[in-house]
């Protein structure tokens, strides 16, 4: 049997391993609260040809439209909705695998080697998490990892009108993903001497891409960003929560990779220790900048919530990059290699079974709790009332009420609310029937309603993130549903 032949079997293989364990370890963490707020999109967009939340209500609620596109091209062929999410993840989170398995492989002649360390991608703690959530996060890791291959491949296989396609795209599903555009273009500029007219055909290509969406999301939506990044951060002031947000990037990344920083670490220790750091350093040096390029934006603009994992997705594949040049760059011999490798493989699963057994139980529960509120507004409630709530997605897509949200994600004209000290006056414009969540205080300076009655109180004692659990933040979360009545009603 060639090689060549072997190889493909391996990553058969290793794809399926992939869908074993992912489906094992992950296959109940799908159709999250954001997830649903996709689905809603499409389904008002299918229903009703508008691209709302809230039917007959235009709103740019979501991050990425070429994930919303995606679900919506899919939907042409496959009639279920629900199913579609998930099955997008998958696909983007196996296409990833068969993006490393070419950059690998350009990279190695074992294909023990090749095989584990392709491993170590298939068990990245994110890249399993992501699965089947239904989120864009498996596609950010594959466009940066096509972007990895392709800066890779420059030097000997120019392809400036396919990179230029690739930056567009990805710009369509994270807009902060100029950055990395940019990022890649001067290291190309440095490291593989592209030419000018190379850079302009990169960045023409990218412009014709996007350009469409931008002239649309202007003229339907009367803004270039999404709401989602106005209420996230940027209509805040800057910086408010930089150490906080900080301190949970390293956490996220540490926690996550620590196995691969200490044995980076150590690589390239030896490495300038043998004085043979030129082109693995470049790569390197590469990572660093995206990693803390990306650390400072989430933590200078998110101001207004935590920062997530997924918005990470950007640059995990980066990381992984440095990881397998420097074990294929010769630095120790072929044994402490293959134990390297064995290690890391070894510990991105204990980390993920790890993960997925606490995501679980807080995953479940929550969804439990979103269940039964589900069903109590479906059951007494009127089609037609407002309903106040933080968690938007489910509750809007499986109830057909109209929402409001206190964060402003599909009514960003509560934001200018907040920041002149007048929310309540917003509510007062409103008027919804209901809200759902913790708002004694809120509630209490409503000066215009008649009464306000609360139908039912559910209580959970749980951590809420993975980082409350390490920290034994424990607490007790009350969800109350308020009913309003305004006087003239």
């Amino acid at each position: 049997m060639k090689i060549n032949t072997r190889a493909y079997l391996f990553l058969i293989s290793i794809i399926i391993i992939f869908l074993v364990i992912s489906s094992y370890l992950y296959g109940y963490y799908k159709l999250g609260d954001d997830t649903y707020i996709y689905l809603q999109y499409a389904k008002n967009l299918i229903n009703h040809l508008e691209i709302s939340f809230n039917p007959g209500e235009k709103s740019y609620g979501f991050t990425s439209p070429l994930w919303l596109s995606l679900i919506i091209g899919m939907y042409s062929f496959f009639h279920k909705l629900n199913s579609i999410p998930e099955i997008l993840s998958l696909v983007f989170s196996v296409s990833t695998l068969v993006v490393w398995f070419f950059i690998i492989k350009q990279r190695t002649s074992s294909n023990l080697i090749l095989i584990l360390s392709l491993m170590i991608i298939a068990f990245d703690p994110n890249l399993l998490k992501h699965s089947h959530l239904g989120m864009e996060a498996p596609l950010s890791y594959f466009l940066s990892s096509i972007i990895i291959l392709l800066f890779l491949e420059y030097s000997r296989k120019p392809r400036p009108y396919v990179l230029g396609v690739v930056f567009g795209f990805y710009n369509l599903v994270r807009p902060e993903s100029f950055i990395l555009a940019i990022i890649i273009i001067v290291a190309l500029h440095k490291y593989s001497q592209i030419s000018l007219n190379s850079i302009i055909k990169i960045v023409v290509t990218a412009v014709i891409v996007v350009l469409p969406w931008y002239a649309f999301s202007i003229f339907y939506f009367k803004t270039l960003l999404p709401y989602t990044s106005l209420a996230k951060g940027l209509s805040f002031q800057i910086g408010r929560n930089f150490l906080m947000q900080f301190k949970s990037s390293l956490e996220i990344i540490a926690g996550n990779y620590f196995i691969i920083l200490f044995f980076d670490s150590i690589l390239i220790s030896i490495l300038f220790f043998k004085i043979k750091i030129a082109k693995t350093n470049s790569y390197l040096l590469l990572t660093i900048i995206i990693l803390f390029a990306y650390i400072l934006l989430y933590s200078f603009i998110i101001n207004n919530e935590l920062v997530y994992a997924r918005y990470y997705a950007i640059t995990f594949p980066f990381l992984m990059m440095t990881t397998v040049f420097l074990i294929n760059n010769n630095i120790v011999n072929k044994k402490s290699i293959l134990i390297i490798l064995v290690i890391i493989i070894t510990t991105f699963a204990g980390l993920s079974y790890f993960y997925s057994n606490i995501n679980r139980s807080l995953f479940l529960s929550n969804e439990n709790m979103e269940n039964e509120i589900v069903e109590w507004v479906k059951k007494n409630t009127s089609v037609n009332s407002t309903i106040v709530r933080s968690r938007i997605g489910k509750i809007g897509y499986l109830t057909d009420r109209n929402i409001c949200d206190p964060v402003g994600l599909i009514n960003p004209d509560i934001i200018n609310y907040y920041m002149s000290g007048d929310v309540i006056k917003y509510y007062q414009k409103v008027r919804p029937d209901y809200f759902i969540g913790n708002f004694d205080e809120l509630i209490g300076q409503l000066p215009t309603t008649e009464a306000v009655k609360i139908e039912k109180v559910f209580i959970l004692r749980r951590p809420v993130l993975l980082r409350d659990y390490l920290l034994n933040n424990y607490g007790k979360y009350q969800i109350k549903i308020y009913k309003i009545i305004w006087h003239d009603d």
